[in-house]
C-alpha cells in the first residue's frame, strides 16, 4: 500500500502508529527502494508533528486524555492545549 501511494503521488509516504506516547513510523520513497520498516530510532514526538496530531485526533477519547494529561514520556514535553470537549 505505501509503495502504491508513493508511486502514484511521487511523494514520500509514511504509516505511523502510537508507541509509548510517540509516533513510530515506516516510510517509502517514490523509487524502487524497499519500504523502511519500524526502526527503534524512527519515532517522532506526537504533539509537534502533523502525523502525531492526526493519530491523536482519530484515537479513542480515553487514549487522547491519557496522552494529553501525561505529556510525552521521557521528554518533559507537554501537549499543547486541548479543548475539554475533545477529551470527553
Amino acid at each position: 500500500m505505501l509503495a502504491d501511494i508513493a508511486m502514484a503521488t511521487g511523494c514520500r509516504t509514511r504509516l505511523g502508529v502510537i508507541v509509548r506516547g510517540e509516533v513510530a513510523y515506516m516510510e517509502k520513497q517514490p523509487d524502487s527502494s524497499p519500504v523502511a520498516g519500524f526502526l527503534p530510532g524512527a519515532t517522532l514526538p506526537m504533539p509537534s508533528t502533523a502525523l502525531g496530531r492526526v493519530l491523536l485526533a482519530f484515537s479513542p477519547p480515553g487514549s487522547a486524555r491519557h496522552l494529553a494529561e501525561g505529556g510525552v514520556p521521557g521528554s518533559g514535553e507537554r501537549w499543547p492545549a486541548i479543548s475539554a470537549p475533545f477529551l470527553k
